[in-house]
């Protein structure tokens, strides 16, 4: 009726070596997909800090009624650190590129800053194109899917009207979260 008990019950040597080896072969599958998925939480948070910091521009423009400019520090786009300035270079928010690490957020034409005007329209840089692409991407860690990487690259699109707005240039056209 009653189990009796040994005593020194336990694990073994062997036992607690096998479950180790077990336990690092484990972590070792899971690693690569882990360094991945923290690269790409890290591009979607510089993202997200440029496009907030591109509509609080914006908002400031239309409520202080005079241009209002958005410039990538350093000009590098290195980290996605950036300025919201007055026209009298006041800065009235900004965002350290060393919170970004090496996640880079470029525009096209080597471009550092966006204005925009009074009506909430993009001013700089004037067209065309009628809708300028930020690119924000982690090449430290990686190539970015289109270019058959692992990296989810993101993009933001500011409108010549002055629309921001986050994409996924990866996604087929249709997507509400294509570009």
């Amino acid at each position: 009726m009653f189990m009796k008990w040994r005593h020194g019950q336990g694990f073994t040597l062997v036992e607690l070596m096998v479950t180790i080896a077990l336990l690092a072969f484990l972590l070792l599958i899971a690693y690569p997909g882990f360094v991945t998925m923290l690269a790409n939480l890290r591009v979607r948070a510089v993202a997200d800090g440029v496009l907030s910091g591109l509509q609080y521009a914006r908002g400031e423009a239309l409520k202080r009624n005079v241009d209002v400019t958005f410039r990538f520090i350093p000009a590098s786009g290195v980290g996605g650190g950036w300025q919201v300035l007055l026209p009298d270079a006041t800065v009235i928010q900004q965002k350290s590129a060393a919170e970004g690490g090496a996640v880079e957020a470029m525009m096209a034409g080597g471009n550092v800053d966006i204005v925009f005007d009074n009506l909430g329209r993009r001013s700089q840089p004037a067209a065309p194109p009628a809708v300028l692409n930020i690119d924000i991407t982690n090449p430290a860690v990686g190539a970015c899917e289109s270019a058959g990487g692992s990296i989810r690259c993101l993009r933001i699109t500011v409108a010549l009207g002055g629309e921001v707005r986050l994409c996924d240039p990866q996604r087929p056209a249709g997507d509400p979260q294509a570009c």
